[in-house]
């Protein structure tokens, strides 16, 4: 089956956000259920669990495209389930990964609603596996109107508006869903171009196109964490219509961003300059076939332009963090991984501000070690971004800061950061 595959030219929904992800039996996950903010920020010892969190998200995205790719990426069902889940409970060997999200729609009658999916893989015998559930709903804006694509075990339930005989234009041979991949998005495609607008109920587009919607949004999210040597070399150049998460064509969306309608190169440029004192501006040159990644450094004599390969880590890696926040169109989720790591003390001020700058037009979640930037990105005075992951018996917990830390930030005893500093900053039980 051909997968959700990435649009070049996605519109994302200017209103959509996750609300909600949860996981089951997921890596270091036992069973989870987590709500996420415009930002969320997530913080917690190493080899908690951070980055599997965010791993339900990149999993969920994979599956989308290619779900035996995203499956066999992470070494297979023994890299994706839950360490120590086996045996004879039937329970455990289902591993269950969702999510939820809100989106704005004129259909709706109050103006909005929530959408939902996630699906369930279980190990086959002979090591491998079979989607054992898979579900899509969607609700109006006060739960008065729920409508629901589910297949169980084989077995497909379709809202009571489906389409007669639409069933005979799906590509499959017959109408029992057993599979090793994702069907529910190829059926709501299929349902959603049978039926033309015109014939089609308030109701009908809501739960079509709201389904489609979350989907395209999910398949385009990106989880940054970049890697210096990765974009230190020349690159190829890619069409690709987004930054990818190594960054490996960085060089391609930078010479880009002068082909687009926007203030995007100017806001690089002057970004760059803030974080990279004596750095003036950014350009791309074509050297053999390869594009190479040149800075601006007014106070050298003679040639200017130095390329990244003379550039430090914390250079590079700054300027692959400014690029996914201000790549066009803008991504409705982005996570990033750390983005302290090899960056001076001096420029954790101003990425924060660039990051919640982003967060006023695309999700972010980031995870991070650094009190300094927690500061930064809550202002010193608030918690209600912040996650704290903890892992205990091997298993990842994630939950909202504890009432007492929430009430000592609240007075101005503490900051966030200072608490997390102390290794005061404990989850709400």
């Amino acid at each position: 089956m051909q997968g959700f595959d990435e649009e070049p030219n996605f519109r994302m929904t200017p209103d959509f956000r996750i609300t909600r992800v949860w996981a089951k039996n997921f890596r270091s996950i036992a069973d989870v259920s987590f709500d996420l903010d415009p930002l969320t920020i997530l913080v917690g010892p190493n080899a908690s669990g951070k980055s599997n969190l965010l791993d339900i998200l990149r999993f969920v995205k994979d599956a989308l495209r290619d779900l035996e790719i995203a499956v066999s990426s992470r070494q297979g069902m023994e890299g994706v389930a839950r360490h120590g889940v086996g045996g004879g409970d039937s329970d455990l060997t289902c591993i269950e990964v969702g999510v939820a999200a809100t989106m704005r729609d004129g259909h709706a009658e109050h103006g909005y609603y929530s959408v939902e999916y996630g699906f369930t893989i279980a190990r086959a015998d002979n090591g491998g596996y079979w989607v054992s559930s898979e579900n899509g709903r969607v609700r109006d804006g006060d739960d008065s109107a729920v409508a629901e694509i589910r297949i169980e075990d084989g077995n497909l339930a379709l809202p009571d508006f489906a389409v007669e005989g639409a069933l005979n234009s799906l590509p499959y041979d017959d109408i029992v869903f057993r599979s090793d991949d994702l069907v529910v998005p190829t059926i709501v495609r299929v349902f959603r171009q049978l039926i033309p607008d015109a014939e089609t109920s308030a109701r009908e587009v809501s739960f079509y196109d709201g389904l489609l919607e979350l989907l395209r949004n999910l398949s385009v999210m990106r989880f940054y964490h970049i890697f210096p040597n990765t974009i230190r070399e020349p690159q190829r150049l890619s069409n690709a219509p987004t930054l990818e998460e190594d960054a490996e064509n960085l060089a391609s969306i930078i010479k880009g961003f002068d082909r687009v309608e926007s203030d995007s190169m100017a806001h690089l440029r002057e970004d760059v300059g803030l974080l990279m004192p004596g750095v003036s501006d950014i350009g791309v040159d074509a050297v053999g076939g390869y594009l190479v990644v040149k800075l601006k450094r007014d106070a050298i004599a003679g040639d200017p332009w130095i390329d990244l390969s003379m550039e430090s880590d914390g250079t590079i890696r700054l300027l692959g963090l400014v690029v996914a926040l201000y790549q066009q169109p803008y991504l409705p989720v982005i996570g990033i991984e750390e983005p302290e790591l090899t960056v001076h003390p001096g420029a954790l001020a101003v990425l924060a501000d660039m990051i919640n700058e982003a967060a006023r037009r695309s999700q972010v979640i980031v995870t991070t070690h650094s009190p300094d930037l927690i500061d930064f990105l809550t202002n010193n005075r608030t918690t209600e971004s912040l996650r704290v992951v903890e892992l205990a018996g091997g298993v990842t917990t994630v939950r909202q800061v504890g009432d007492n830390q929430v009430k000592a930030v609240k007075k101005r005893l503490f900051s966030p950061g200072e608490l997390y500093r102390m290794g005061e900053i404990t989850a709400r039980r």
